[in-house]
């Protein structure tokens, strides 16, 4: 009955031992120490350093647990740091992206212009294309078998003319867009900064499942040294 007692009360003062310092700690180095200060507490109780625990040992796997989370935990609070500097600098982030945007669009649509260099370019070469089938329909009076090599001239001069003028329906429609989207700047932008919360928050729910793993493995190793495990408290806004 003595060994049990003994377990029991060197728990209780290793806990007491780690609530002290993780105190002291948090107020020093913040949550990545108190981190650290429960997974020592946890590999010394355990008499080991990084070596894996006995698949045997029930307390040793429920530890090795605990230091397994809170070593992502450490990585993930990081990351939520992080996220949480890109969510405060979002405004300004949205502004740029969405001035690179419109310049991009406005670039593209100006050398899409009816008048543009392309289109004299494209109209030059369909010009070429015309002659080619004109030429190969005349010589096909005499040698029939080129009608079918000017037929395909001809389906390539339809198809070159209507891409272009469906390109130019397009480039007057995208103008048109780029307008509506400057016209709108102040509602894109907002609607930009609030999905820049989206990262923050998935990063708080993972940092939230983190914890509830690490706190069952730690109330496993109360549960089996037979002390009872202290009743959670949600703490709400």
């Amino acid at each position: 009955m003595r060994q049990p007692i003994i377990f029991m009360t060197t728990m209780a003062m290793l806990l007491i031992t780690t609530a002290a310092i993780a105190q002291e700690t948090t107020e020093q180095n913040g949550v990545d120490a108190v981190i650290e200060t429960v997974t020592d507490a946890a590999n010394n109780l355990l008499g080991q350093d990084d070596e894996s625990p006995a698949p045997d040992n029930p307390m040793a796997q429920a530890m090795s647990g605990v230091t397994e989370v809170a070593t992502e935990l450490q990585a993930t609070v990081a990351q939520l740091s992080d996220d949480i500097q890109k969510s405060s600098n979002s405004s300004e982030e949205g502004a740029r992206v969405l001035d690179e945007m419109l310049a991009a669009a406005s670039n593209v649509n100006n050398s899409l212009d009816e008048d543009s260099e392309v289109w004299m370019e494209l109209n030059t070469l369909l010009d070429t294309w015309s002659k080619k089938r004109d030429e190969l329909t005349e010589k096909a009076e005499t040698n029939p078998a080129l009608q079918d090599v000017a037929n395909i001239w001809q389906d390539r001069v339809t198809e070159g003319v209507a891409l272009r003028t469906q390109i130019l329906d397009q480039a007057t429609a995208s103008r048109l867009l780029v307008e509506d989207i400057e016209a709108q700047r102040e509602v894109i932008l907002a609607y930009y900064d609030v999905g820049a919360t989206d990262q923050v928050l998935a990063s708080m729910r993972k940092v939230s499942d983190q914890l509830g793993k690490m706190n069952d493995d730690m109330r496993s190793m109360l549960g089996q040294a037979g002390i009872e495990v202290p009743t959670t408290t949600t703490v709400g806004q």
